[in-house]
């Protein structure tokens, strides 16, 4: 009796003869041996070195009513802000037995709808990311220009916010510690060259290159992500940054010259969950001198001493999770100290290069983390798995007085909404209002100013 299965698995020769015996022909004992495929040593190569394409698409909607009123005054606008960005990156390949190299680079176009249709023109396309990694054993050494984030970007971030985002031009090298987000940075980079721009510190003065380095700024330091070999899931950080004003000779085309000027930036970050509860604080010193600001070239100031600065930040966050995680409710204050109008040291706080919004309020009317004492209580909340909302009420003043003898003033009450719609893998929609209520010391004609914004997202986040 013949099995079915083995009727089913003669088939395909069965059919195969047909032809010769349709034809007459005489059938072959057997088709010919086929040599196995052997891989194209070319083919493979290629592939292990093919690049990744991620595109990043934002476009934003975005209106201003009020910001004319304030002591620094703003346009109202509403416009549409936009990023298209190609991120390309290559898998690391064996360079040599010792190393092994990756490249990426992320060309880019931000800007305002408004180029294009009646002037035939395209907005320019400039170089956001360019860098070389080159990786050995448990130390990776990055070269160019990079994105940095650091902690929750209080002090350093991408400020992904803005149209183009942050990225810095230098050296970093990055040695892991063991365990997953366990590492230590030290990098190197420089924000301004004398001989291009003129010296940071002075708005107009001529291109500057004598001595080495002179008009420059350089922003270095060393970042210890640590929690990891503490606690699973903790955030134990300390990191030291510092800002070079190299010594300037005839600054501004004046006779005066410029000493040397190095600020140091200490501090340490703790984020960690207990059960329900999570809490974060991180703390920051700054010492050392800033460079002197002269600002006219034509009109120097009587001396050019770089003052000495002592300044200090706190920022403090403690949240309660609830029904699964889909909702949260936390307070959160932070103080940062503000320059004394009597003193000649510098006491105002710095806060380099952060993600600002994230904590001072999306309506970006207060902008810096300097003399600022500010409470808030925010709350979010996932009614369904692709959907978040959040409320965050902020009350803010100052710290000081902004003039000798006055005393602080409340600056007002700030209330954020907000809804993130993921509509599927890196596509989401962002929809925010909010409301900034002056106090009359800070605005004089107290009505609120409005800020809106609509954002559609569209990121390629790469192999989970």
């Amino acid at each position: 009796m013949i099995r079915l299965d083995h009727a089913l698995s003669a088939a395909p020769v069965l059919l195969s003869l047909l032809p010769y015996a349709s034809s007459g022909l005489a059938q072959p004992s057997s088709p010919p041996a086929q040599p196995p495929a052997q891989p194209d040593p070319s083919a493979a190569s290629a592939e292990t070195v093919a690049p990744r394409v991620r595109p990043v698409l934002v476009t934003r909607l975005e209106h201003r009513e009020g910001f004319q009123r304030l002591r620094t005054p703003r346009p109202d606008h509403d416009a549409v802000a936009f990023r298209a960005r190609l991120v390309v990156e290559t898998p690391p390949w064996e360079a040599s037995d010792t190393f092994r190299v990756r490249a990426r680079f992320a060309p880019q176009a931000t800007g305002w709808w408004h180029t294009g249709g009646d002037d035939l023109a395209d907005p320019a396309l400039t170089l956001h990311e360019g860098v070389v990694e080159l990786e050995h054993g448990r130390a990776r050494f990055d070269l160019g220009r990079f994105e940095m984030s650091y902690g929750d970007e209080l002090l350093v971030g991408r400020g992904e916010w803005a149209p183009t985002g942050r990225a810095f031009d230098g050296a970093r090298l990055r040695y892991a510690l063991g365990p997953p987000a366990a590492a230590v940075d030290g990098f190197v980079t420089q924000l301004s060259e004398g001989l291009v721009a003129g010296p940071a510190a002075c708005a107009g003065c001529p291109p500057l290159n004598t001595p080495f380095g002179a008009g420059d700024l350089w922003f270095l330091g060393i970042y210890a992500a640590l929690g990891p070999l503490v606690a699973e899931n903790a955030a134990v950080d300390v990191y030291g940054f510092g800002r070079l004003w190299p010594k300037t000779f005839d600054l501004g085309g004046t006779e005066l010259d410029r000493d040397l000027a190095f600020e140091a930036t200490l501090g340490a970050r703790g984020k960690h969950r207990f059960g329900p509860v999570d809490a974060r604080l991180e703390a920051t010193v700054q010492m050392g001198s800033r460079a002197a600001q002269l600002r006219d070239p034509t009109m120097p100031p009587p001396a050019l001493d770089n003052p000495s600065v002592l300044a200090w930040q706190a920022d403090a966050e403690a949240g309660g999770n609830f029904a699964n995680d889909r909702l949260r409710a936390a307070l959160h204050g932070l103080i940062a100290s503000g320059d004394d109008p009597q003193s000649e040291r510098v006491e105002a706080f710095d806060h380099l290069y952060p993600t600002g919004y994230r904590v001072l309020g999306t309506s970006d009317v207060i902008l810096a983390r300097a003399n600022l004492l500010g409470a808030g209580v925010r709350l979010s909340a996932g009614p369904f798995s692709n959907v978040t909302a959040a409320l965050d009420v902020y009350h803010f003043r100052q710290l000081v007085g902004a003039t000798p003898g006055a005393d602080p003033i409340a600056l007002g009450t700030e209330i954020d909404t907000r809804v993130l719609w993921r509509l599927g893998a890196g596509v989401q929609l962002r929809a925010a209002f909010s409301m900034f209520l002056p106090d009359a010391a800070f605005v004089p004609r107290n009505d609120p100013l409005h800020f809106a914004e609509l954002e559609l997202v569209v990121r390629d986040e790469g192999p989970k």
